[in-house]
């Protein structure tokens, strides 16, 4: 039997990944079209990654709820108090640390260091600082 919390959440979820996949079509087909390359290959892989990932983290809350990882419930619609705390937490500590990080690599491109490792070790350092912020709030709450 289900509850409209359930039904709510299974909703949510599933309008949340059919937007998904609009905007990961859309933008394979835009990047085809007018992207460098084989630049729409790449956005396909990671977009779908994501997109599973989430459809992953969706079921397991809502079929397994006490098996779900404080991960997952932050990122779906049952997360707690103590879930969206570490959340919180994870992302003020990254929001720290992206300013001067964003900073320093402002002036490497301003003295023409080559843009795309630059920016890709910007957004890595970034993922880096925010899952390990997560552990750590998750490991202290």
């Amino acid at each position: 039997m289900t509850t409209t919390t359930d039904r709510r959440h299974l909703v949510g979820a599933s309008l949340g990944l059919a937007i998904g996949l609009v905007a990961l079509v859309t933008g394979a087909l835009v990047l085809r079209e007018h992207g460098p390359g084989n630049m729409w290959a790449g956005y396909l892989a990671g977009a779908s990654l994501a997109l599973l990932a989430a459809g992953v983290a969706f079921w397991r809350t809502w079929r397994r709820p006490a098996q779900a990882t404080t991960a997952e419930r932050a990122f779906t619609a049952s997360a707690d108090e103590r879930d969206r705390a570490i959340l919180h937490r994870a992302a003020a500590t990254l929001g720290g640390v992206a300013l001067p990080l964003t900073g320093a690599a402002a002036v490497l491109l301003a003295l023409g260091v080559e843009p795309a490792p630059v920016i890709g070790t910007l957004l890595w350092t970034e993922l880096v600082v925010f899952v390990a912020a997560f552990a750590v709030a998750n490991r202290k709450l």
